[in-house]
């Protein structure tokens, strides 16, 4: 820094003393005579005397991005050396009183015969020009202030007894700098304000040295004995003074005013000197507020940026360690930090699996070389073999082809079917596959733009031979073929199938704006080509537009007469008809842009070209898909417009907006909305959506229009406040530990009622009903718990789909069995009086409703839907067609709360016929159902509702509406009488192996008990009497202990219900 400047120096010492003729060696002799005798040389360092304790080196970090400079605590990186945070400093001198001075401690002052002393000050707002401030001063023994410097309303100083008053006026609350010097050898001195020469003079009374072994005060007039005179006192701030026993030159001054690291110390004086000297009510602070102040403002160029600091940093490093080659993502491949002059070799990306395999693993090379200026630098990476070898030999033809001299449209167009065959029979899971496709379809596109197809055309005249080359001109439908080709690769290329490719993609978005940019050239060499045709006849304005419309991209490129425009939309509504476009990926309207333009600047025609992309958003997200943000996520189609009108200034920057209206790809919390366009990526920078030019009309939530005025490429950003929103490949957390939990007890409990009834030989037909619902219960537990996240393999996840939907179907209509069955048992119960209770309806019909039919509607509801009846994130419906879901379930819940109305009814018309227990145990039964059906419907809800919602707080209800439900089946279950009949006559069955009691005839009795229900017991009891009266005396020997039980049945119903 400083040796140039300091043989500057040198150099103007010289030329000052220089002459011509025989007395140059004289004059050299005395120019260094001088120069020793001023303590000046050209190897002279400004930092050269600086303290080690608060300069020192670096340790050098290596980072990916370049080498770190780490200082240690209190020290930071100054571009030069690692400095004290506290050299940065000011010494405050608040008042006069009470007496606070500085000292120059720890080392002698020694004498000197010229000197340089530079300073920052600040005059206090207090400061009264009236009265003297002492700045500095300095004495040995008994001769006080033999160098002096003070300021009232002048700054003034005084030397070897002689005081000077200078011109200057110090500004009062403002940071100022000032430079003494003074030269013993000829007596001049100067005086230099903000590098501004004052004041000079020569006096002979200075041409003595100033004398060593003395006290250097600062702000303080030196004292004759113990004590300073307050009253001569400075008020305000000094910082960074420094004293040199040599004269400085302009130029020195001037570099070390504009200085933004402080790197420079006096050889005898320095700030860092006068630390530990501070004595009285003196503060020292930090950092000094001279950068933040007259720096930033006058000399803000001059100081380095944190990226500057950052490169100082790496080049001292490189200067010392050795230069590397940064971090570096490129071809989709990330290159690791490298020592230059090294090659590396990197695996390339999609052979992951590979690995494990212990495959043979091809690699990408790349040279890290070293500049002259040791920097290193990246060389142009070799990645053919990371291309796939079909691909590769798709890439050799184009390569030969147009390097050869036969370059034609034919070839072209011939290379261009064969990239698209390509992207129709492979699927993209390399990353660098897919950006061969995208630059091998930008090489197309240029060079069917660029190529010139030339006919030579012969005739003969007499017996001269004549020959002239023709351009042949494409025709439209030539254009149209290219143009299929194109959009259909493209489409292929776009295909959901390469989403694996395209996520890998490094940077994030880069490989999406190669293809905008691709495009782009596409649809100008398009227009071209139609305007071309439109101006040599070939072609009519009102049949000159050209579209293509695929699934995943539509093209169109319209041409638009001057004096009739009016505006333009696209899609119209009736193209949407006719061409099978989609309506969900927005529309862009051109204003008349014409009316307000100067009809001599109006072409008589002008083209426009315009894309919509159904999924391209999800390849240009505005941050990276490895980074989860909740601000500014693209969050709609991408949608553009192109305007060709020859060299039409205002087509480029509009009067009125583009406008542009598209629906929002996720309506979830999203808010802030803003209107966004492409900047592609270039030398000097990478793509971007910006802001600007473009504005936000409205929006309700789930769609939105703005207005841009530069035609381009355009969307829409929202903010996603949901904290389990992730725009990347991470999918949702489904199930929590409290889920699984939750299914896993409701399962076993249903599980556990079943085997039950199986263990006490349950026969009547409300078991068989309990047990198949128990049966669905479980399996539809055990199907959601295992199959809902199950999204790795598509196939399985397609089956737990369907799966879930029919078990949970099942469950509802085994729950419309049970009513069905109440309501059959209380309508015979009442008018059957003489047809046994088992003949009250046929199982199978139950059988169909709770098996077959949930099957019939769920593989209606697959085969009508196809891939659409599949949600994308989870084993479940779409969230689209959810209706397939809820529709069935609605109607069957309707259809089971119908019939449980209608046995209500009937039951209360006909209670009268029946016993006050069974009457009791009915109502019990209802209740328990309408109880079922509550506690499955809620339990499920909160199911669905914890997929899509993603919240813990929902994923816990529905664990506890899973086990509460379960529960309650299994209570109510085990109420059961005809499982507590068996359950008591196992009982008796034990009291009656005591010895004296006939087991036959007794257990004959309890078998007749125990497969008894109530319903059908109260039945028979209406029976006429010679019936009754046959079997009274076996019924005889239970009635006492059954009335017991049926009393208490219906208590222990009844509470559980209520519960």
């Amino acid at each position: 820094m400083t040796n140039g400047r300091r043989a500057g120096h040198f150099e103007r010492v010289q030329g000052t003393f220089c002459g011509v003729g025989a007395g140059i060696l004289v004059i050299c002799v005395l120019g260094l005579f001088c120069v020793g005798r001023h303590g000046a040389s050209a190897a002279t360092d400004f930092a050269s005397a600086c303290h080690t304790s608060y300069y020192n080196s670096p340790k050098c970090i290596d980072h990916p991005d370049g080498y770190g400079c780490e200082c240690g605590s209190g020290f930071h990186w100054n571009t030069e050396m690692c400095m004290s945070t506290a050299i940065d400093s000011r010494l405050e001198f608040k008042q006069k009183r009470p007496i606070r001075y500085t000292l120059l401690l720890g080392k002698g002052f020694p004498q000197v015969k010229a000197f340089t002393i530079v300073y920052w000050i600040r005059l206090s707002k207090n400061h009264n020009s009236s009265e003297n401030g002492t700045i500095l001063s300095y004495k040995q023994g008994t001769r006080f202030d033999i160098m002096q410097m003070g300021v009232d309303h002048r700054l003034w100083f005084r030397l070897h007894d002689r005081v000077k008053y200078t011109r200057i006026v110090l500004p009062v609350g403002e940071w100022a700098h000032v430079a003494w010097t003074w030269n013993a050898e000829d007596g001049t001195w100067k005086l230099y304000w903000n590098t501004q020469e004052v004041n000079s003079g020569r006096r002979s009374a200075f041409r003595k040295p100033v004398p060593g072994g003395g006290e250097f005060v600062l702000g303080q007039a030196s004292r004759e004995a113990f004590e300073f005179d307050s009253n001569v006192a400075f008020v305000g701030d000094l910082a960074h003074l420094h004293v040199w026993d040599f004269v400085m030159s302009h130029a020195d001054i001037v570099h070390l005013n504009t200085s933004c690291t402080f790197m420079y110390c006096g050889n005898v004086a320095q700030w860092a000197d006068f630390r530990s000297g501070t004595r009285g009510a003196m503060r020292m602070r930090w950092p000094s507020g001279i950068l933040s102040g007259i720096l930033s403002t006058i000399q803000k160029d001059k100081c380095k940026t944190a990226v500057e600091e950052a490169d100082t940093c790496n080049k001292h490093c490189s200067l010392t360690i050795g230069a590397q080659c940064n971090e570096d993502i490129v071809e989709n491949i990330v290159w690791e930090r490298t020592k230059a002059v090294n090659y590396l070799n990197v695996s390339c990306p999609g052979q992951e699996n590979m690995e494990a395999s212990n495959i043979t693993l091809e690699n990408a090379t790349r040279l890290c070389d070293q500049t002259a200026q040791n920097d290193g630098i990246w060389e142009k990476p070799f990645i053919d073999k990371c291309i796939s070898q079909d691909l590769m030999e798709i890439k050799d033809k184009v390569k030969r082809a147009f390097k050869g001299p036969d370059l034609n449209e034919s070839i072209v167009f011939y290379l261009a079917e064969l990239l698209l065959n390509h992207t129709i029979n492979n699927v993209y899971t390399n990353p660098i596959d897919v950006a061969t496709v995208i630059d091998l379809l930008a090489l197309i596109v240029d060079t069917q733009d660029e190529v010139a197809v030339l006919q030579e055309k012969k005739w003969r005249e007499g017996r001269n031979l004549y020959a002239q080359t023709v351009n042949v001109v494409r025709t439209k439908e030539e254009t149209k073929n290219f143009t299929e080709v194109i959009i259909r690769t493209v489409d292929n290329l776009l295909s959901r199938r390469n989403d694996v490719g395209w996520n890998a993609t490094k940077p994030a978005g880069v490989e999406g704006d190669n293809l905008l940019s691709a495009l782009e050239a596409f649809a100008r060499t398009v227009a071209k080509t139609i305007e071309y045709n439109i101006h040599i006849g070939m072609l009519d304005v009102n049949d000159a537009s050209i579209s293509e419309a695929r699934g995943n991209i539509e093209f169109k490129v319209d041409v638009h007469m001057s004096n009739v425009f009016r505006g333009y939309t696209y899609p119209s509504s009736l193209e949407r008809k006719m061409m099978g476009m989609l309506n969900n990926i927005g529309e862009i309207r051109l204003p008349n842009i014409l009316k307000s333009q100067n009809a001599s600047l109006i072409p008589a025609f002008f083209l426009t070209a315009s894309f919509r992309f159904k999924h391209l958003a999800m390849y240009l997200p505005n941050h990276d898909l490895l980074t989860k943000s909740k601000e500014d996520n693209v969050n709609t189609p991408i949608i553009t417009l192109y305007v060709y009108a020859g060299d039409a200034p205002f087509f480029r920057n509009l009067s009125s907006p583009i406008v542009f209206k598209v629906p929002f790809l996720d309506t979830f919390n999203i808010s802030n909305p803003e209107c966004v366009r492409i900047r592609h990526s270039s030398l000097s920078a990478e793509w971007r959506w910006l802001r600007d030019d473009c504005h936000l009309d409205w929006q309700d939530g789930i769609s939105a229009q703005c207005g841009c005025y530069i035609p381009g490429v355009y969307a829409i950003t929202t903010d996603m406040y949901n904290d389990n929103w992730d725009k990347g490949e991470k999918r949702p957390i489904l199930m929590n530990a409290a889920s699984y939990i939750g299914c896993a007890l409701s399962a076993l409990l249903c599980l556990a009622t079943l085997a039950i009834h199986l263990y006490c030989k349950t026969s009547s037909a409300i078991a068989s009903l309990h047990k198949n619902l128990a049966l669905s219960i479980f399996f539809s537990q055990i199907v959601f718990m295992i199959g809902i996240d199950r999204y790795e393999n598509q196939v399985v996840c397609e089956v737990f789909a369907v799966l879930i939907h029919y078990f949970v179907l099942s469950t509802y209509s085994w729950l419309m069995n049970e009513t069905f069955n109440l309501y059959t048992t209380v309508t015979y119960s009442a008018h059957a009086q003489h047809q046994d209770l088992s003949d009250s309806g046929s199982f199978l019909r139950y059988t169909f409703l709770g098996w077959i039919l949930p099957g019939v509607f769920v593989g209606a509801f697959v085969g009508s839907q196809g891939e659409s009846y599949y949600a994308k994130d989870m084993c479940w419906i779409a969230w689209d067609n959810l209706w397939l879901f809820v529709g069935p379930t609605l109607g069957i819940v309707t259809v089971a709360i119908m019939v449980l109305i209608l046995t209500a009814k009937e039951h209360n018309e006909n209670s009268y016929t029946k016993s006050e227990k069974t009457n009791k145990v009915l109502t019990i039964q209802m209740k328990g159902m309408w109880t079922q059906i509550i506690l499955v419907t809620v339990n499920w809800s909160f199911a669905f509702l914890s997929l899509k919602m993603h919240d813990s707080i929902i994923k816990y209800l529905y664990a506890l509406m899973n086990v509460l439900q379960a529960m309650f089946f299994t209570v109510f279950n085990l109420l059961h009488e005809e499982i507590r009949n068996v359950l008591k006559a196992n009982e008796k069955l034990k009291t009656l192996s005591t010895p004296g009691i006939d087991p036959e005839v007794d257990e004959r009795s309890i078998d007749s008990f125990a497969s008894t229900p109530l319903v059908e017991k109260d039945i028979k009891d209406s029976l006429p009497l010679e019936k009754k009266r046959g079997g009274r005396e076996k019924k005889s020997q239970i009635e006492a202990s059954s009335e017991e039980e049926i009393e208490r049945e219906g208590s222990d119903c009844e509470m559980i219900t209520s519960l």
